[in-house]
């Protein structure tokens, strides 16, 4: 069985301090360019298995690798936010840190933030009404701790389930983690004529992975390193310039400490578009959904509160 880790090597971290006290290559200008959840900005960070993601617009922009020993750091972009003419299927154009791609495809120096500004732009035609719903409700809620978040194959599952959004809720005192699937409205998923839709299933399976008792653990250890690897990387951030704030709960949660409990019931977030649709039908299939799983609804035109007020009110 596939477990589940959020980690860096200790010689990965200390790779990316040297590279943020240089102010050489892409690394200081991905961190310059890093919004924590919470606060508006360009790039959103996750931390995976010994890799770092970044987000642009819901879009998985680039991903930090580490060679072997985890000091030569790598950073892979899909070649469609690259070229001006991309070619089909998943290319990635790897890069060591002092190098970058032109337009043509062609290894230059790295080309400082107005580089990495391009293929952010480029990156915002390929992304999709859901992630962008996804990415401002991010924007306003601090304590999300991570984003596009698979869990391991298991039993008889080959492929890895995945959720939009993990957060942190409660209080130092009362700590715990919370998982949450986002979808449109129009999401086909939501609705079933023998009230059995499809999304439910897909929350099954993840409620089935996150209530054993032995994947709930590694889970939470996971998420203490993740938070720990947070601070870390956010406190190198601020020595270039980054005003952006880290919700306190995340530091909390890396301490060894944190009395950390995860909550196995994921939650179900609905964008509605305001659109035209059968009020009543869709009121029947909202209280289908709403027997078996915690749901908000949030007009997409008004984000304005985060995840942790959204569940006052929810369902248990």
């Amino acid at each position: 069985m596939a477990e589940f880790h959020r980690r860096l090597p200790e010689r990965s971290l200390d790779r990316l301090e040297e590279l943020t006290s240089a102010r050489t290559g892409w690394w200081p200008d991905l961190l310059a360019s890093w919004a924590p959840s919470g606060s508006l900005g360009v790039l959103r960070l996750a931390v995976r298995n010994r890799y770092l993601n970044l987000y642009a617009s819901g879009q998985s922009i680039a991903r930090i690798s580490f060679g072997r020993g985890g000091v030569s750091p790598k950073m892979s972009i899909h070649e469609k936010y690259v070229k001006k003419c991309p070619g089909s299927g998943q290319k990635y154009v790897k890069l060591p840190c002092d190098k970058g791609v032109d337009a043509e495809g062609k290894d230059v120096p790295w080309g400082g933030r107005g580089m990495l500004d391009a293929w952010i732009a480029r990156s915002g035609c390929h992304t999709s009404e859901e992630k962008c719903c996804v990415e401002a409700l991010v924007a306003v809620s601090p304590k999300v701790i991570d984003l596009e978040m698979g869990l391991p194959a298991f039993g008889t599952r080959k492929s890895a389930l995945r959720m939009d959004m993990v957060a942190l809720e409660g209080s130092p005192d009362s700590l715990r983690l919370v998982f949450w699937e986002a979808k449109l409205i129009g999401n086909s998923s939501l609705r079933s004529r023998t009230h059995e839709p499809k999304v439910l299933k897909q929350i099954e399976a993840y409620r089935s992975y996150l209530g054993d008792a032995d994947r709930q653990r590694r889970v939470i250890e996971a998420y203490q390193q993740c938070c720990g690897i947070i601070c870390d990387l956010h406190e190198m951030a601020s020595r270039i310039g980054t005003t952006h704030r880290l919700d306190p709960l995340i530091t909390v949660a890396a301490k060894c400490g944190s009395q950390l409990v995860l909550e196995e019931n994921p939650r179900l977030v609905i964008f509605d578009d305001g659109g035209k649709r059968n009020e009543e039908a869709w009121q029947e299939h909202l209280r289908v959904l709403r027997r078996e799983v915690p749901v908000a609804i949030v007009e997409k035109k008004a984000i304005a509160k985060p995840l942790e007020d959204l569940c006052s009110g929810l369902d248990p």
